[in-house]
């Protein structure tokens, strides 16, 4: 997924609300599923790899 918001590492926001279970539902269950999730901030873009 690309996108051209602000940056936005989703696996940091996921990790800094784990001990609150109403917090980032979505990212945690994407990062759950997930083999593997890469995030990279390239010429202004969020550039997001997740390989399930």
């Amino acid at each position: 997924m690309k996108d051209d918001c602000v940056r936005f590492d989703p696996m940091e926001r996921a990790e800094q609300h784990m001990g609150d279970p109403f917090r980032n539902v979505g990212l945690k269950m994407v990062t759950g599923i997930s083999d593997e999730m890469l995030y990279q901030h390239m010429m202004g873009l969020n550039i997001l790899t997740i390989r399930i």
